[in-house]
Protein backbone atom coordinates (compact mmCIF):
# COMPACT_ATOMS: atom_id res chain seq x y z
CA UNK A 1 0.00 0.00 0.00
CA UNK A 2 1.30 3.50 -0.98
CA UNK A 3 1.87 6.12 1.76
CA UNK A 4 -0.89 8.35 0.68
CA UNK A 5 -3.28 5.66 0.94
CA UNK A 6 -1.88 4.72 4.22
CA UNK A 7 -1.96 8.32 5.19
CA UNK A 8 -5.57 8.40 3.57
CA UNK A 9 -6.96 5.53 6.11
CA UNK A 10 -5.27 6.96 9.25
CA UNK A 11 -7.81 8.10 11.43
CA UNK A 12 -7.79 11.88 11.06
CA UNK A 13 -7.92 12.72 14.72
CA UNK A 14 -4.83 11.07 15.14
CA UNK A 15 -3.43 12.68 11.88
CA UNK A 16 -4.89 16.19 13.29
CA UNK A 17 -2.09 15.75 16.24
CA UNK A 18 0.94 13.66 14.35
CA UNK A 19 0.85 14.40 10.79
CA UNK A 20 -0.28 18.29 11.42
CA UNK A 21 3.34 18.60 13.40
CA UNK A 22 5.01 16.87 10.78
CA UNK A 23 3.40 19.63 8.15
CA UNK A 24 4.13 22.14 10.42
CA UNK A 25 7.62 21.02 11.02
CA UNK A 26 8.39 20.69 6.92
CA UNK A 27 6.29 23.67 5.45
CA UNK A 28 7.17 27.29 5.82
CA UNK A 29 3.35 28.43 4.76
CA UNK A 30 0.64 27.43 7.40
CA UNK A 31 -1.48 24.55 6.63
CA UNK A 32 -4.60 26.36 7.09
CA UNK A 33 -5.35 28.88 3.98
CA UNK A 34 -5.70 32.58 4.70
CA UNK A 35 -8.79 34.35 2.61
CA UNK A 36 -7.41 36.89 0.17
CA UNK A 37 -8.65 39.61 -2.23
CA UNK A 38 -11.46 38.31 -4.18
CA UNK A 39 -11.28 39.45 -8.04
CA UNK A 40 -14.91 40.95 -7.82
CA UNK A 41 -18.07 40.66 -6.34
CA UNK A 42 -19.40 37.45 -4.51
CA UNK A 43 -20.19 34.79 -6.42
CA UNK A 44 -18.03 36.41 -9.74
CA UNK A 45 -16.67 33.86 -11.74
CA UNK A 46 -14.18 35.05 -14.44
CA UNK A 47 -12.89 33.33 -17.69
CA UNK A 48 -9.20 34.61 -18.93
CA UNK A 49 -8.71 32.00 -21.46
CA UNK A 50 -11.69 29.82 -22.87
CA UNK A 51 -10.94 28.08 -25.84
CA UNK A 52 -10.49 23.85 -27.01
CA UNK A 53 -7.14 23.42 -25.34
CA UNK A 54 -7.08 25.93 -22.05
CA UNK A 55 -9.47 27.53 -19.27
CA UNK A 56 -8.57 29.85 -17.30
CA UNK A 57 -9.85 32.29 -14.80
CA UNK A 58 -10.77 33.21 -11.28
CA UNK A 59 -13.66 32.90 -8.75
CA UNK A 60 -13.82 35.45 -5.95
CA UNK A 61 -16.35 34.53 -2.67
CA UNK A 62 -16.70 36.67 0.76
CA UNK A 63 -12.96 37.23 0.40
CA UNK A 64 -11.53 33.95 -0.73
CA UNK A 65 -9.70 33.48 -4.29
CA UNK A 66 -9.72 30.73 -6.30
CA UNK A 67 -7.21 30.81 -9.35
CA UNK A 68 -8.08 27.50 -11.88
CA UNK A 69 -5.83 26.66 -14.96
CA UNK A 70 -7.42 23.75 -16.66
CA UNK A 71 -5.49 22.53 -19.83
CA UNK A 72 -6.47 19.59 -22.91
CA UNK A 73 -3.23 17.34 -22.96
CA UNK A 74 -4.60 14.78 -25.28
CA UNK A 75 -7.77 14.01 -27.33
CA UNK A 76 -9.44 12.55 -23.74
CA UNK A 77 -7.01 13.72 -21.43
CA UNK A 78 -6.49 16.86 -19.23
CA UNK A 79 -5.15 17.91 -15.87
CA UNK A 80 -6.15 20.98 -13.87
CA UNK A 81 -4.52 23.03 -11.17
CA UNK A 82 -6.96 25.29 -8.59
CA UNK A 83 -5.47 27.62 -6.12
CA UNK A 84 -7.48 28.03 -3.09
CA UNK A 85 -6.22 31.17 -0.94
CA UNK A 86 -3.21 30.03 -1.41
CA UNK A 87 -3.57 26.44 -1.79
CA UNK A 88 -2.27 24.26 -4.38
CA UNK A 89 -4.71 21.56 -5.72
CA UNK A 90 -4.08 19.41 -8.62
CA UNK A 91 -5.45 16.78 -10.52
CA UNK A 92 -4.99 14.60 -13.70
CA UNK A 93 -7.04 12.58 -15.67
CA UNK A 94 -7.59 10.39 -18.74
CA UNK A 95 -11.25 9.97 -19.57
CA UNK A 96 -10.65 7.06 -22.21
CA UNK A 97 -7.75 4.52 -20.20
CA UNK A 98 -10.13 5.59 -16.82
CA UNK A 99 -6.96 6.67 -14.91
CA UNK A 100 -6.23 9.69 -13.05
CA UNK A 101 -4.74 10.93 -9.77
CA UNK A 102 -5.06 13.80 -7.92
CA UNK A 103 -2.83 15.65 -5.21
CA UNK A 104 -3.00 17.84 -2.51
CA UNK A 105 0.21 17.95 -0.93
CA UNK A 106 -0.74 17.78 2.85
CA UNK A 107 -3.02 20.57 2.80
CA UNK A 108 -6.25 21.69 4.52
CA UNK A 109 -8.53 23.86 2.64
CA UNK A 110 -11.01 25.07 6.09
CA UNK A 111 -14.39 26.38 5.96
CA UNK A 112 -13.16 29.38 3.51
CA UNK A 113 -12.32 27.08 0.89
CA UNK A 114 -14.74 24.89 1.13
CA UNK A 115 -17.23 27.52 0.91
CA UNK A 116 -15.63 28.97 -2.29
CA UNK A 117 -15.10 25.81 -3.88
CA UNK A 118 -18.53 25.13 -3.42
CA UNK A 119 -19.77 27.96 -4.80
CA UNK A 120 -17.73 28.26 -7.94
CA UNK A 121 -18.93 24.85 -8.40
CA UNK A 122 -22.28 25.94 -9.29
CA UNK A 123 -20.86 29.11 -10.95
CA UNK A 124 -18.82 26.52 -13.33
CA UNK A 125 -22.11 24.24 -13.67
CA UNK A 126 -24.22 27.44 -14.52
CA UNK A 127 -21.45 28.22 -17.45
CA UNK A 128 -20.41 24.71 -18.31
CA UNK A 129 -23.67 23.00 -18.76
CA UNK A 130 -22.51 19.72 -18.15
CA UNK A 131 -25.30 16.87 -19.21
CA UNK A 132 -26.34 19.26 -21.75
CA UNK A 133 -23.00 21.34 -23.97
CA UNK A 134 -20.60 18.94 -25.50
CA UNK A 135 -17.39 20.06 -23.29
CA UNK A 136 -13.61 19.14 -23.59
CA UNK A 137 -11.43 16.92 -21.05
CA UNK A 138 -10.39 19.99 -19.51
CA UNK A 139 -13.84 21.74 -18.91
CA UNK A 140 -15.25 18.73 -17.23
CA UNK A 141 -12.10 17.74 -14.94
CA UNK A 142 -12.02 21.40 -14.24
CA UNK A 143 -16.31 20.95 -12.86
CA UNK A 144 -15.65 17.32 -11.44
CA UNK A 145 -12.16 18.12 -9.71
CA UNK A 146 -13.63 21.49 -7.94
CA UNK A 147 -16.69 19.99 -7.18
CA UNK A 148 -14.53 16.65 -5.28
CA UNK A 149 -12.74 19.21 -3.61
CA UNK A 150 -15.26 21.45 -2.21
CA UNK A 151 -16.74 18.26 -0.24
CA UNK A 152 -13.97 17.53 1.38
CA UNK A 153 -14.44 17.11 5.23
CA UNK A 154 -13.36 20.62 6.78
CA UNK A 155 -10.38 19.36 8.54
CA UNK A 156 -9.39 16.76 6.50
CA UNK A 157 -5.51 16.46 5.26
CA UNK A 158 -5.46 16.50 1.55
CA UNK A 159 -2.82 13.74 0.44
CA UNK A 160 -3.97 13.23 -2.77
CA UNK A 161 -4.75 9.90 -4.63
CA UNK A 162 -4.30 7.67 -7.98
CA UNK A 163 -6.86 5.33 -9.67
CA UNK A 164 -6.82 2.96 -12.86
CA UNK A 165 -9.79 1.07 -14.41
CA UNK A 166 -12.12 1.43 -11.08
CA UNK A 167 -14.26 -1.39 -11.68
CA UNK A 168 -17.79 -0.21 -12.83
CA UNK A 169 -21.50 -1.44 -12.20
CA UNK A 170 -25.04 -1.01 -11.72
CA UNK A 171 -25.81 -4.53 -9.85
CA UNK A 172 -27.04 -2.88 -6.01
CA UNK A 173 -26.08 -4.71 -2.59
CA UNK A 174 -28.17 -6.54 -0.89
CA UNK A 175 -29.97 -5.06 1.69
CA UNK A 176 -29.22 -7.42 4.24
CA UNK A 177 -26.69 -9.06 6.14
CA UNK A 178 -24.73 -11.88 6.06
CA UNK A 179 -27.70 -13.75 8.06
CA UNK A 180 -30.05 -12.49 5.92
CA UNK A 181 -31.58 -9.66 8.69
CA UNK A 182 -32.44 -6.15 7.47
CA UNK A 183 -29.33 -3.80 7.56
CA UNK A 184 -30.86 -1.44 9.74
CA UNK A 185 -31.10 -4.22 12.30
CA UNK A 186 -27.39 -5.28 12.42
CA UNK A 187 -25.69 -4.39 15.02
CA UNK A 188 -22.27 -2.28 15.21
CA UNK A 189 -18.97 -3.33 15.85
CA UNK A 190 -16.44 -1.81 18.44
CA UNK A 191 -13.28 -0.52 17.81
CA UNK A 192 -10.95 -2.59 20.18
CA UNK A 193 -7.26 -3.05 19.49
CA UNK A 194 -6.96 -7.11 18.63
CA UNK A 195 -4.07 -6.95 21.12
CA UNK A 196 -4.94 -5.21 24.06
CA UNK A 197 -8.51 -5.56 24.11
CA UNK A 198 -8.98 -1.48 24.69
CA UNK A 199 -11.17 0.47 22.15
CA UNK A 200 -8.49 2.37 19.64
CA UNK A 201 -9.84 4.64 17.29
CA UNK A 202 -6.71 2.78 14.72
CA UNK A 203 -8.69 -0.23 14.33
CA UNK A 204 -11.07 0.98 12.56
CA UNK A 205 -11.33 3.38 9.26
CA UNK A 206 -10.86 0.28 7.01
CA UNK A 207 -11.05 0.51 3.67
CA UNK A 208 -14.90 -0.01 2.27
CA UNK A 209 -13.90 1.10 -1.75
CA UNK A 210 -16.70 0.09 -4.17
CA UNK A 211 -15.13 1.11 -7.33
CA UNK A 212 -17.80 2.96 -9.17
CA UNK A 213 -20.85 1.71 -8.16
CA UNK A 214 -24.03 3.33 -9.39
CA UNK A 215 -27.32 3.85 -6.86
CA UNK A 216 -30.58 4.42 -8.47
CA UNK A 217 -31.93 7.88 -8.07
CA UNK A 218 -34.00 6.96 -5.07
CA UNK A 219 -35.12 4.46 -3.31
CA UNK A 220 -33.39 2.37 -0.31
CA UNK A 221 -29.91 1.37 -0.52
CA UNK A 222 -27.33 -0.62 1.53
CA UNK A 223 -24.98 2.20 3.47
CA UNK A 224 -21.87 0.97 5.53
CA UNK A 225 -19.40 3.23 6.66
CA UNK A 226 -16.91 3.42 10.06
CA UNK A 227 -15.54 6.16 12.03
CA UNK A 228 -13.28 6.42 14.96
CA UNK A 229 -16.22 5.21 17.37
CA UNK A 230 -17.08 2.11 15.70
CA UNK A 231 -16.61 -0.15 13.12
CA UNK A 232 -18.36 -0.62 9.83
CA UNK A 233 -22.01 0.01 10.86
CA UNK A 234 -24.53 -1.23 7.55
CA UNK A 235 -28.00 0.20 7.57
CA UNK A 236 -30.49 0.76 4.78
CA UNK A 237 -30.36 4.04 3.66
CA UNK A 238 -32.65 6.52 1.18
CA UNK A 239 -31.13 8.58 -1.57
CA UNK A 240 -32.39 11.14 -4.26
CA UNK A 241 -34.18 14.27 -4.02
CA UNK A 242 -36.91 13.28 -1.22
CA UNK A 243 -33.61 13.24 1.19
CA UNK A 244 -31.68 16.25 -0.15
CA UNK A 245 -30.06 14.83 -2.69
CA UNK A 246 -27.94 12.17 -0.27
CA UNK A 247 -25.95 9.51 -2.89
CA UNK A 248 -25.13 12.09 -5.19
CA UNK A 249 -21.93 12.90 -5.92
CA UNK A 250 -21.84 16.68 -4.56
CA UNK A 251 -23.55 18.94 -2.03
CA UNK A 252 -27.21 18.91 -1.93
CA UNK A 253 -29.87 19.17 -4.88
CA UNK A 254 -30.32 21.73 -7.19
CA UNK A 255 -27.03 22.65 -8.83
CA UNK A 256 -28.21 24.49 -12.63
CA UNK A 257 -27.29 21.53 -15.29
CA UNK A 258 -24.48 19.90 -12.73
CA UNK A 259 -23.78 16.54 -13.14
CA UNK A 260 -26.55 13.57 -11.14
CA UNK A 261 -23.92 10.63 -10.15
CA UNK A 262 -25.31 8.78 -7.42
CA UNK A 263 -23.06 5.90 -6.01
CA UNK A 264 -22.72 4.14 -3.03
CA UNK A 265 -19.12 5.49 -2.56
CA UNK A 266 -20.90 9.18 -2.47
CA UNK A 267 -23.79 7.63 -0.24
CA UNK A 268 -21.42 6.38 2.59
CA UNK A 269 -19.80 9.82 2.74
CA UNK A 270 -22.78 11.49 2.57
CA UNK A 271 -24.09 9.03 5.72
CA UNK A 272 -21.14 9.42 7.28
CA UNK A 273 -21.45 13.40 7.86
CA UNK A 274 -24.94 13.16 9.04
CA UNK A 275 -23.86 10.72 11.85
CA UNK A 276 -20.26 12.27 12.93
CA UNK A 277 -20.68 15.98 11.34
CA UNK A 278 -17.12 14.92 9.85
CA UNK A 279 -17.52 17.38 6.81
CA UNK A 280 -18.40 20.35 9.20
CA UNK A 281 -15.95 20.19 12.45
CA UNK A 282 -12.99 21.76 11.42
CA UNK A 283 -11.00 19.32 13.74
CA UNK A 284 -12.76 16.47 12.96
CA UNK A 285 -12.39 14.23 9.93
CA UNK A 286 -14.49 11.74 10.85
CA UNK A 287 -15.83 10.73 7.44
CA UNK A 288 -11.83 11.50 5.40
CA UNK A 289 -11.58 7.32 4.33
CA UNK A 290 -14.97 7.42 2.95
CA UNK A 291 -14.25 10.71 1.10
CA UNK A 292 -11.13 9.37 -0.30
CA UNK A 293 -12.83 6.55 -1.68
CA UNK A 294 -15.22 8.63 -3.60
CA UNK A 295 -12.55 10.35 -5.57
CA UNK A 296 -13.14 7.92 -9.11
CA UNK A 297 -16.80 8.02 -8.76
CA UNK A 298 -16.22 12.18 -8.43
CA UNK A 299 -13.62 12.50 -11.40
CA UNK A 300 -14.95 8.95 -13.59
CA UNK A 301 -18.70 8.32 -12.86
CA UNK A 302 -21.33 8.98 -15.35
CA UNK A 303 -24.41 10.58 -15.06
CA UNK A 304 -27.08 8.46 -14.05
CA UNK A 305 -29.45 10.94 -12.40
CA UNK A 306 -29.71 14.07 -13.50
CA UNK A 307 -30.27 17.12 -12.22
CA UNK A 308 -32.51 16.96 -9.28
CA UNK A 309 -34.50 19.84 -8.15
Amino acid sequence: MSITKVLRRMPQSMMGIGLGLIIAASLPTAVFAEPQQSPGPNGDLTFEVRDTTAVQGKYGLAGSLVEYDARRTAADRATVTVKVNGVVLEATVDFAARTGSWQGHGKILGGEGKTALAGMEKALAGQLRPGKAVLGPHEALLHRAVNYWSEAPAGYVLTGDSFSKPAESDVPKPLTDEKGEPLAAAGEEECLNAMTGEQSAAACQQSNEDGILYTSCSGSHAECHDANSHCFRCASANVGKSVNCKGRCGGGCCVPDGLGIYTYDCLDHDQCCGDHGGCLNPWDGECGDEYGEADDDFLLGRQNCGWQC
